[in-house]
Parts: C-alpha cells; sequence; structure tokens
C-alpha cells in the first residue's frame, strides 16, 4: 500500500524545518528501554540522532529506496552499528518486529504499553479485546 510520492524537499531545506535535539528531548528517547521504530527514515534526520542517544537497535522503515540509501550511507558515515533501515511498506506489511500485534494500522499496534511514537505521547495499554 505505497502512499503516492511525498515530493521530499532538498535536504539541507528539510533539515531546517526541525529542532530534532528539542524534539528528542521532549520525547525523552535518552530514557528509552527496548527497540525504537521509525516509520519513514527519509534523509535519517531523525534516525541518525536517535541511534545517538541510545544503545537499543533502530529499525527504520522507508519505501523509497532512494531515503534507504541515503539513511544507511549517514549511518555508515557515523559509525553507527546500532541502525537497521530497512525497505518496506509498513502499511501493508507491518514493521515485522518482536511483539507486533498486527500488520499495518497506527504506529501504537506495535509499541508496548508505556513506550512513545515519535508523532505523541506515551501509548496507553490496549482494551484487551483489541488484541
Amino acid at each position: 500500500m505505497k502512499v503516492p510520492e511525498s515530493g521530499m524537499p532538498q535536504e539541507i531545506y528539510w533539515e531546517s524545518l526541525f529542532d530534532v535535539p528539542l524534539i528528542l528531548d521532549r520525547l525523552r528517547i535518552a530514557d528509552s528501554k527496548g527497540i525504537v521504530a521509525e516509520l519513514g527514515c527519509g534523509y535519517g534526520t531523525f534516525t541518525i540522532p536517535v541511534a545517538r542517544r541510545t544503545t537499543e537497535n533502530v529499525h527504520t522503515f522507508d519505501i523509497e529506496p532512494v531515503m534507504i540509501e541515503r539513511t544507511q550511507l549517514r549511518a555508515a558515515q557515523a559509525g553507527l552499528k546500532n541502525i537497521h533501515v530497512e525497505l518496506r511498506d509498513v502499511l501493508a506489511h507491518g514493521f515485522g518486529l518482536p511483539g507486533e500485534r498486527r500488520p499495518g494500522g497506527r504506529s501504537c499496534r506495535c509499541v508496548r504499553a508505556g513506550g512513545r511514537t515519535k508523532s505523541g505521547g506515551p501509548v496507553p495499554p490496549l482494551p484487551a479485546d483489541y488484541l
């Protein structure tokens, strides 16, 4: 279920749009326990700084091969070994990570209770009948 081309702007402009350290501070990424999953790595704008802040594995996914290649290159240049980049349509096939309850859909489906999503705050426990 590939979404139409996003029309990503040039990398330098894209990265100027975010205060990545502030965003990661607010999400308390350094306090993360367990793997980190990122939907849409893009240029690695968040992937690289997240991987520097945690000793955990960072799994990142994108549907665009050029974004995968760029993120892999940046990870290699930074010497980061805890980044796992995968070309994958997460909406159609899920993240493929341990503990994922169902493929596709909202990211909270594979985030454990108390975990965090990049787009929001803590993930509440899912109702028993949801699983």
